[in-house]
């Protein structure tokens, strides 16, 4: 966060931080109460980071590493002193960097680890391919050099979630196909709906054409499987959809 003396009162949170040149230089988010004139900014190039990977919801990042973790508390000083390792996920990037275990990790990548959290924040600024050196102890007091490679995990089955969580089942439709059935354009086409779901008490009917999910474009049933890991349980979403070359509007509370 960037500090700042400028006046941030309450109900500024979300405004524009602005340097005497009018330029951005954050979003306000918030005070320090007890102190006075202290505000709290996001930087711009962190909000312009969160921006992109909002907007678009194809870049989801599901980063992959396999380590079941616990903090390491010495008995002697009652210190945290490493993160133990107490499950290695089968076929993980942990797994094919060797970790066991009983490990102990001291240090990543150069840095002291004792915390879970600091861990956490650590690899969530990493990206699938990056590599992490570990400093680990295993049945020996001087550390021995751990290198993992950072996984991606794969995304589920797209058609899987359509059906849990609408209960309705679809199908890619091209433009050519679309046009054959005498429609202007393809997407996703519903192909079957069982009653009582959610897609059912929505109006969805087979041969829909769902074009936009929660102000998203669909071109395919991926996209709207990405879209549906967005949404809460209970949560009511959005769905343009042509229907005998209509476009209809309608909500769907997804389960």
């Amino acid at each position: 966060l960037l500090q700042t003396d400028a006046s941030i009162n309450p109900g500024n949170s979300g405004g524009a931080l602005l340097d005497i040149n009018g330029k951005l230089i954050g979003v306000c988010t918030a005070i320090r109460a007890r102190a006075e004139g202290i505000g709290f900014a996001i930087p711009t190039d962190q909000v312009r980071t969160a921006m992109r990977d909002l907007l678009d919801f194809r870049s989801v990042r599901r980063l992959w590493v396999g380590l079941g973790l616990v903090a390491v508390i010495r008995r002697d000083t009652g210190r945290r002193a490493g993160l133990k390792v107490i499950d290695v996920k089968p076929e993980s990037p942990a797994a094919a960097a060797g970790f066991r275990k009983n490990d102990i990790i001291v240090r990543m990548d150069g840095e002291p680890l004792i915390d879970i959290i600091e861990y956490e924040v650590a690899i969530m600024d990493k990206k699938a391919g990056d590599e992490v050196v570990f400093d680990v102890l295993r049945g020996s007091p001087i550390p021995r050099k751990v290198t993992l490679t950072v996984g991606q995990l794969p995304l589920p089955d797209a058609s899987l979630i359509i059906r849990r969580r609408t209960g309705m089942t679809v199908r890619f439709l091209d433009d050519a196909q679309a046009r054959k059935l005498g429609l202007a354009t393809g997407g996703v086409q519903v192909t079957g709906v069982t009653p009582g779901t959610p897609s059912s008490k929505a109006g969805l009917r087979p041969g829909d054409i769902i074009t936009m999910f929660n102000n998203f474009p669909v071109s395919q049933p991926d996209d709207l499987g990405l879209l549906l890991m967005r949404v809460p349980l209970n949560g009511r979403a959005m769905v343009v959809l042509l229907r005998k070359d209509y476009k209809h509007y309608v909500w769907m509370t997804v389960r």
